[in-house]
């Protein structure tokens, strides 16, 4: 009998938490595990770091935020750091002339999740590189656009045991774009950023099972404001930034599977940028999140944690 009662009770929970534990596993968007939801919504950022710092092209001292950076090579490293997400991007640039740079975003990650069930999964290594070219028309005296296209290369390990490991990378090519505007009125440079992402799908074969998944779209938004402090070089900004991540797809050996991984977020993004010179900066703040919308089937969503944004930026 006492046997019976316990295989009843494995078999109510896989009833009740079964869908949504696979839907929602760790190899997609654990939203009710552990720093499952901080992965997924840092994800983005490391391939585009507009979504949390958008680039508008000019230099950060007050008496030459009009001038151009230099033609020549530029490089930037940003680090976000939290319990169970850290990431290490490297953007690589070459300004052509004043108005148009390409380049390339190499992202080093770490990440673990503690799964529902208690399940401890850890991963590290290079995530997916992106390829990038930006222009911008006008000025900041009085209206500036900087427009920004990405390819995203499934460079990130993806084929993956996903019972015992987490991924790095999506294992698709994804393109992007992102809008940024920008003007600067007294002490203030006011921003504004919107972007979309389109991922395309990934196919692969693991332990006998055939997936073709294509994530979902992801629109990304910012609003917000640097203030020229009377320090000389020194910036306070304050940014609310936000994404609206659609549903997944996936078939398993060409069967349709219910995944439960849409997500939508608002972030408050705080700190202060110091210009060592007219074309280098260092940069500490926090990304806060404010308020998340979780999947309709996530019954147990877990928190987003604050993550520590930093970074160092120059044209040379």
């Amino acid at each position: 009998m006492r046997k019976l009662r316990l295989v009843i009770g494995v078999i109510f929970l896989c009833l009740f938490y079964g869908i949504p534990l696979y839907a929602q596993g760790p190899w997609e968007a654990p939203q009710n595990s552990e720093g499952g939801a901080t992965q997924q919504s840092v994800e983005p950022a490391t391939t585009d770091p507009n979504i949390i710092n958008p680039d508008t092209f000019t230099a950060d001292k007050p008496a030459v935020t009009t001038t151009a950076p230099t033609v020549g090579a530029g490089a930037a490293i940003d680090v976000l750091y939290s319990k169970h997400v850290k990431a290490v991007i490297v953007p690589l640039d070459y300004a052509f002339s004043p108005d148009f740079k390409g380049g390339i975003n190499i992202p080093y990650i770490e990440k673990e999740v503690t799964t529902a069930m208690g399940q401890d999964l850890k991963a590290s290594g290079l995530g997916d590189i992106s390829l990038w070219t930006k222009f911008r028309l006008g000025d900041e005296r009085d209206l500036q656009g900087v427009t920004y296209f990405s390819v995203k290369l499934p460079t990130g390990k993806s084929d993956i045991d996903p019972t015992t490991d987490l991924p790095l990378g999506t294992g698709s090519y994804d393109f992007i774009i992102n809008q940024t505007v920008s003007t600067i009125q007294g002490p203030f440079r006011l921003k504004g950023n919107i972007g979309y992402r389109w991922n395309t799908e990934s196919d692969y074969t693991e332990a006998g099972t055939h997936y073709e998944t294509q994530r979902g779209t992801v629109l990304n938004y910012l609003i917000g404001a640097d203030y020229f402090t009377p320090l000389p070089g020194l910036i306070a900004y304050l940014n609310v930034a936000g994404l609206m991540i659609e549903r997944s797809k996936e078939k398993q050996n060409g069967v349709d599977v219910a995944l439960a991984d849409s997500m939508k977020t608002l972030d408050i993004i705080a700190g202060v940028r110091f210009a060592i010179t007219s074309s280098t900066a260092v940069r500490l703040g926090a990304i806060i999140p404010a308020w998340t919308q979780f999947d309709p089937d996530t019954l147990d969503p877990k928190h987003r944690e604050v993550l520590l944004d930093a970074g160092f930026s120059g044209q040379f």
